[in-house]
Parts: C-alpha cells; structure tokens; sequence
C-alpha cells in the first residue's frame, strides 16, 4: 500500500476544517447552555456558570426525573433537556477550568459522543444528565463534574451530592 503524503496546505486545511467542526459544536453547546439557564428561571435557579451551580441543575434535574414519569415527555422534549443541562455542565467547566473543548469522537470508546475533551480526557455531560433524568438521583450530575474539575485543577471542590439544597422534596 502506498502511502499518501500531504502538502503543508492540505495539511493546514486538514487542520482548519477539523478546528471549525469543534468551534461549531462549541458554539451550538454554548447556545444549549444558555437555553438552560433560561428554563431555570422557570424554577427559580439561577445558572451562572459557578461550580456551586452545578448544584441547582442537579435539583432541577431531580424535577425533570420526577416530571417524567408523570407526564411522559417526547423523546424530542427529554433530548432538549438532556442537551441544555449537559451542555451547561460541560460549559461551566470548561469555563471554570479556562480550559477544554467540545468534540465528537470519530473513533474509540465514546465514538459519536458529545463529549469535553480536556488534557485528552473526556466527559460525557450530556449522556450523564440523560442517565441522571432516567435513572435518579444515583447517577447525579455532581459526582462527575466533581471529578472532573478536580482531576483537572489544583484547586479542590466539593459540591453537595446529598443534602443538596437545591432538591425537591
């Protein structure tokens, strides 16, 4: 087989198409985000991109968990809600990191995943918040973003799984 050997342009348009496609879905998950913290409001949560305010998605998910299985939402309705909080958690961090970017995978274990990618490790916020709206309160959200700011950085954090304020009676 012989192999293909590409000039420094195709390279660079290589490279260029590959950091357009991730600025795309950066932007369309900023675009969800904000999409969160407007329907917040319709709880009285306000999201401000802290870390502690990954404790109020986590209440208003506990919400959504207990709404869904009142009123069945569509697949269309929980997608969205799957997509605003996941893209708000993932956000958050990357923001409060100052570091890490929105990919799909092409290839490996989380191929076609949204995921953050940060220091080539990924995080799965939004098929976390589908697990934490189906499953309860033991997949929440806080447990993995705990994990994955502090793997990241040097300053600690310890955001309440139990005794979360934030949740519903």
């Amino acid at each position: 087989m012989q192999s293909q050997h590409f000039s420094e342009e195709e390279k660079n348009k290589m490279l260029n198409f590959l950091k357009k496609e991730r600025s795309d879905l950066g932007t369309v998950a900023e675009a969800y985000s904000k999409d969160a913290i407007d329907d917040a409001k319709s709880f009285n949560g306000v999201l401000d991109y802290s870390n502690e305010s990954i404790e109020v998605v986590e209440g208003i998910l506990d919400i959504y968990e207990k709404g869904i299985k009142k009123e069945k939402p569509s697949v269309e309705q929980l997608e969205k809600v799957v997509k605003m909080y996941g893209c708000y958690a993932g956000e958050a961090l990357i923001k409060n990191l100052g570091l890490g970017e929105w990919e799909i995978p092409k290839s490996g274990p989380v191929e076609g995943a949204w995921t953050v990618n940060v220091n080539e490790k990924f995080y799965l916020f939004p098929a976390k918040t589908n697990k934490r709206i189906m499953n309860g309160r033991e997949d929440n959200i806080v447990s993995m973003y705990n994990s994955a700011f502090n793997e990241n950085s040097k300053k600690k954090i310890s955001l309440r799984v139990f005794n979360n304020p934030h949740y519903s009676s």
